[in-house]
């Protein structure tokens, strides 16, 4: 993939929007490209994992597993939604909270955190800009997490009603 088209499949993605050829020429020789073939398993929920990953062409699945161990789809995620993923490893060594597995053929641009930190390094005022974006985004996403754990509890206490004891819960 030319650097131009990779550019372009970038811009797709929110965190990258506001950015400019400054930006891009600073960042993306950080990057690694890789080619996966259907069915290949990029990240395992509860392996360690220090590289975020920004989906150019294809789909992939996000698999989470159920307290009892049951695994279910959470998502299908598709290279034109403008998808990344795995952010959070580039800051923390926290486990993966989910598996990615490729649903067709795709390609991926991946950096890991020693080439994050290095990117951060070399352009601070950029890589300042990056963390803001990506801090916004997982923001914006444990928010709607929040937002769907109530739902969740309103759902389940609709359903419960009252108790044996005769306690109203949904009130």
């Amino acid at each position: 993939m030319h650097n131009e088209e990779l550019i372009i499949h970038l811009k797709t993605i929110s965190i990258f929007k506001k950015f400019d050829a400054d930006f891009f020429a600073a960042f993306t020789p950080h990057l690694k490209i890789n080619h996966y073939p259907k069915s290949h398993n990029l990240i395992t929920e509860g392996d360690s994992g220090r590289d975020m990953f920004l989906l150019l062409k294809g789909d992939v699945r996000v698999n989470k597993k159920t307290l009892s161990g049951d695994t279910y789809t959470a998502a299908l995620l598709k290279a034109e939604y403008g998808v990344f993923f795995g952010e959070v490893g580039l800051l923390t060594e926290d486990k993966r909270t989910a598996s990615i597995i490729s649903e067709t053929d795709i390609d991926i641009a991946t950096i890991g955190a020693n080439e994050f930190q290095k990117f951060i390094t070399e352009s601070p005022l950029l890589g300042a800009q990056l963390l803001f974006e990506i801090a916004a985004s997982v923001c914006s996403r444990l928010s709607k997490s929040n937002k769907d754990t109530i739902i969740l509890y309103e759902a389940l206490m609709g359903e419960i009603g009252t108790t044996n004891l005769g306690v109203n819960l949904a009130t």
